[in-house]
């Protein structure tokens, strides 16, 4: 019995010790071209250093810490930081970049290497290395190839163009469509297919490995032929007049297709319409509020002899303009700038430049910028970066040049400005002492005699 108390013991002093202060998290899943963020975290160490092992594909891109952690370096290679209020235990996050090339349906292993952790005593303690594993799945959503028999889909086929037309003059078409990745999904709209006059919608769907989704719009026009002259009845299913109560149209009868823009702050349309027979109806299917991207408004015109034809209005809702008006990275070459999105204002010296080479990486890439100041540099100069965001509102980040031959040289300058005077001072101190001296001496003469 007390063997296996000692065994137990033991067991658990060995866990102890093969748990670690210090621990590295990442995605388990992602796609070449994705830019991902590893999380590390510590509870015991006030001082940490270690080596970035991500190996070919993986690109460093930057690094935040939280307010009470300090960095003294960080780059491609690694990180050197410090807990200067010895407050919060670390909170860190890594961003890099998987390069696309990067092979896919494998698993990677990210690594810090080389670790080692200072506690109160400032002694180093080395570390082991601590991983992750993240595995790389294709989100290649897109097709190869897009086609229908008895017409021409226009725009010509392009893997990135979402939406198609077409006019057939038969009743029937075949659709067929070719994933760019075999193992991505393809489903939807696919094979024969029968057209009503009218607009005909159809829908083919790519799903790529990783789960990601692409939808391809095609619409199809089968034209109306109107024998409205029978005895019996008409079999005109036209409209006389299309309208909505947001967007125009150049409506005319014989076009059953249209598109209209809106901006994001239209979340619903009406639409009147009215038939060329008054012995025609009509109904009107459209959503009942505006999604962000392509909404379809249908109206269903049925003729009096019960032929039908259906017009459709595509409706693009815009996007909300972004107000993000910030920087990702700003890198500033032959110097390092430990830069954080949220501050503005950075001191830098620098050696004789008259100008900066400087990279600027946005977190929006509807967002521009433009650089301010960044020419014949000189102590003191600002250079400003001026974000400005798709909204117009806008971020300036500045950086205060030091240079420090100028500075020195100033101080000199101003040591020789000030020689003169200070020399004049003690001339005129010299000459006070000296009449004092005197008027002591003769004060002593006179008691004498």
């Amino acid at each position: 019995m007390m063997k296996k108390i000692i065994f137990l013991i033991s067991c658990f002093f060995v866990m102890m010790d093969v748990s670690r202060a210090v621990t590295l998290t990442c995605p388990g899943e992602a796609s070449p071209g994705e830019e991902i963020k590893l999380h590390i975290e510590e509870q015991e160490y006030i001082g940490i250093k270690a080596k970035y092992q991500f190996g070919d594909g993986f690109v460093y891109q930057n690094m935040k810490l939280n307010s009470s952690w300090k960095s003294y370096y960080n780059g491609a290679d690694g990180f050197s930081i410090g807990n200067v209020s010895n407050q919060d235990k670390l909170s860190m996050d890594v961003n890099v970049k998987i390069d696309m090339n990067l092979a896919v349906n494998k698993e990677y292993t990210l690594q810090l290497v080389e670790l080692e952790g200072s506690k109160d005593d400032y002694k180093n303690n080395n570390l082991d290395n601590i991983s992750c594993k993240i595995k790389l799945l294709s989100n290649v959503d897109t097709l190869n190839n897009l086609e229908i028999s008895n017409g021409t889909l226009s725009p010509k086929f392009d893997k990135n163009t979402l939406r198609y037309e077409a006019v057939v003059d038969r009743d029937t078409t075949v659709i067929k469509a070719t994933p760019s990745d075999k193992n991505a999904k393809v489903e939807g709209d696919i094979g024969e297919k029968k057209l009503n006059y009218g607009v005909n919608t159809f829908v083919v769907k790519v799903t790529s490995v990783r789960g990601t989704q692409k939808v391809y719009n095609i619409y199809i026009t089968r034209p109306l032929k109107v024998v409205s002259d029978k005895i019996d009845k008409s079999s005109d299913a036209t409209l006389k007049s299309l309208t909505l109560s947001t967007g125009k149209i150049a409506f005319k009868k014989d076009n059953f297709l249209y598109s209209v823009n809106v901006g994001y702050e239209v979340e619903n349309i009406e639409v009147e319409a009215v038939t060329n027979s008054d012995k025609a109806k009509f109904e009107i299917n459209k959503p009942d509020k505006l999604v962000v991207g392509d909404n379809t408004i249908k109206v269903i015109v049925t003729a009096e002899d019960g032929t039908v034809a259906t017009y459709v209005v595509v409706v693009n809702r815009k996007e909300k303009l972004s107000s993000d008006a910030t920087i990702k990275n700003l890198v500033i070459k032959n110097y390092s700038i430990d830069f954080k999105a949220d501050d503005y204002e950075y001191d830098l010296e620098i050696d004789g430049e008259d100008k900066l080479d400087i990279e600027v990486i946005l977190n929006d890439d509807r967002a521009n910028y433009k650089i301010k100041g960044n020419n014949n540099l000189k102590n003191n100069s600002i250079i400003e970066i001026e974000v400005i965001a798709e909204d117009g509102s806008n971020n300036i980040y500045k950086i205060n040049i030091i240079k420090l031959s100028e500075s020195n040289s100033d101080a000199i300058s101003n040591y020789i400005k000030f020689v003169p005077l200070i020399g004049f001072i003690v001339l005129i101190v010299a000459v006070l002492v000296v009449k004092i001296l005197k008027s002591k001496a003769n004060s002593v003469d006179d008691k004498n005699a």
